[in-house]
């Protein structure tokens, strides 16, 4: 094996909007070192980041992936680690450091990616293109618009084509709170998930459409962008999503989420496109505050014979969300309703048997239309019902379902001045669980207030907790509120006991429903 080494130069190339960088290459033999230095031309945006210029620059640590492709080349596969080429600069212009073998002919691809493989003619390379999307204030984040060249000779420029477009926006100046932000296309367009990419050599053109998903993907429909930790976006700053080339034939929607529970949406049903390789700015988003189109829903299912459920009131905190608890097995369906004994005005899902996993996205549908009438269904690893907390988010036009398996709480604890501990955390009074997901208690309670607590939590600022959907509700059987006070610190919605008495006291955390039951007690003789 003989080693050599190369040296390759990247120079980015103007396509009205977004296109990539080349490399120039000289070569010797198997598994040689090889060096880049890249430079950026001026463009609208690219794969790394832009200066306040226009200019297109590379991350310090950016990673490409050269890949030698005809004789003595890759065999269509996963591209791997082998591939891979690391820049420690970063600006216009950057030196990309790596090994490969002695090949007719190489590809490059960015961001280089372990997921990333090609067909096993070498013609397609396959990538992850995420729904979810790291924002970056004013800016291209790391690693975020995929991007391949042709195949190319040794000694020859690699140009680098961008595979998808972007989609720009800025947040209002007066919002202050908005902690992700969602687009959707009106007419059901897939915009993520794993994408094929080719050039094609006769028209000196990149073809680019959706394939399929990628592991443990939960939305082809909707992008959403937010911080990673959860905090608000910065008011009157302008973020960037990245799509797959579509054309939106009925426009879109895109809707803002308050930490408060608000939304503010903006929608069009005029046709649009996202482009390959160009802006679709959005401007600032001058949405309107929106309201939940419903105040109830019902989960229809095979598991009740296709009976009304009533689902949990919308959570107060976020009035657009509902839940719902269940039992169910592999191959169980279901969606939801918005009226008892109504089959017109339901949310369903984008396809038939849908896995509520992978296929998280709903649309709502008015009319009983048998072609689009779509269930998701559950894909278990096992036979035997299992307990799953469904969440459904009935964000207008961005419409989502979160499905997760449901593990119970090691304890359930009643605190208040009603309750014999009084507001004792440490002598907090204890539920029993007589089955599954079922806890009671007992006991006298007096007048006053009471709240639960969960997993022996030990102080009153953080942790879960059950609570009343409105401070102040007489305690009686109701729905659960259901609170997190890491999420959203500072809530306490307690009840009122408003009549001393003996009160047997039973809690579904599966399904958050309170029983509550004031007892006959004999009078003494």
């Amino acid at each position: 094996m003989r080693t050599g080494f190369f040296k390759f130069i990247a120079v980015a190339i103007v396509v009205a909007g977004c296109t990539k960088e080349n490399i120039k290459s000289a070569t010797e033999k198997e598994f040689i070192p090889l060096t880049f230095e890249g430079e950026f031309i001026n463009e609208d945006a690219s794969r790394s980041y832009l200066t306040e210029g226009g200019k297109v620059c590379w991350h310090r640590h950016d990673n490409i992936a050269v890949v030698p492709v005809g004789e003595n080349g890759f065999v269509g596969d996963l591209v791997g680690e082998g591939n891979f080429f690391t820049t420690t600069e970063g600006g216009v212009e950057a030196t990309f450091t790596g090994t490969s073998v002695l090949a007719e002919k190489y590809v490059g691809i960015y961001p280089a990616s372990e997921t990333d493989y090609f067909d096993t003619d070498n013609t397609i390379v396959y990538k992850d293109l995420h729904n979810y999307q790291k924002a970056t204030e004013g800016n291209l984040g790391v690693n975020m618009i995929p991007a391949v060249t042709k195949p190319t000779s040794a000694n020859e420029k690699l140009y680098f084509y961008n595979a998808c477009g972007l989609i720009k926006f800025t947040i209002p100046e007066e919002l202050s709170n908005i902690t992700k932000v969602a687009f959707r296309g009106g007419n059901g367009e897939k915009l993520a998930g794993r994408i094929g990419i080719k050039y094609e050599t006769e028209y000196s053109s990149i073809s680019v459409w959706v394939d399929g998903t990628y592991e443990n993907q939960e939305s082809q429909y909707t992008l959403t962008v937010s911080n990673e930790d959860g905090s608000p976006l910065t008011p009157g700053g302008t973020y960037y999503m990245v799509s797959a080339p579509s054309r939106l034939e009925k426009g879109f929607t895109v809707a803002m989420y308050g930490a408060d529970g608000k939304r503010y949406i903006k929608s069009t049903d005029k046709p649009n496109e996202i482009h390959r390789s160009k802006v679709m700015n959005l401007g600032t988003l001058d949405a309107q505050e929106s309201t939940p189109k419903y105040e109830n829903l019902y989960l229809l299912s095979n598991v009740s014979e296709w009976q009304f459920n009533y689902l949990s009131p919308g959570h107060s905190l976020d009035p657009f969300i509902f839940r719902f608890g269940a039992e169910l097995k592999n191959g169980d369906e279901f969606k939801f309703a918005t009226a008892p004994d109504s089959f017109e005005n339901m949310y369903k899902a984008f396809e038939a048997s849908a896995d509520p996993f992978k296929k998280a996205d709903a649309r709502f549908l008015s009319g009983t239309d048998g072609e689009t009438d779509f269930n998701w269904a559950l894909s278990s690893d096992t036979d035997d019902a299992k307990p799953y907390r469904i969440i459904v988010d009935i964000t207008t036009g961005v419409e989502k379902i979160y499905t997760s398996e449901f593990t119970d709480y090691s304890a359930v604890k009643i605190v208040g001045d009603a309750t014999p501990n009084g507001w004792s955390l440490d002598n907090a009074t204890e539920l029993n669980i007589d089955n599954d997901h079922t806890w009671t208690w007992t006991g006298e309670l007096k007048e006053g207030e009471i709240k639960f607590v969960l997993n022996n939590n030990t102080d009153w600022i953080s942790g879960k907790w059950l609570m009343s959907p409105k401070d102040g509700n007489n305690f009686e059987s109701c729905s659960i509120l259901y609170v997190d006070l890491n999420e959203h610190p500072g809530k306490d919605y307690k009840w009122k006991v408003t009549e001393t008495g003996n009160y047997t006291i039973t809690i579904n955390t599966l399904t958050e429903k309170l029983t509550v039951v004031k007892n006959e007690v004999a009078a003494e003789e």
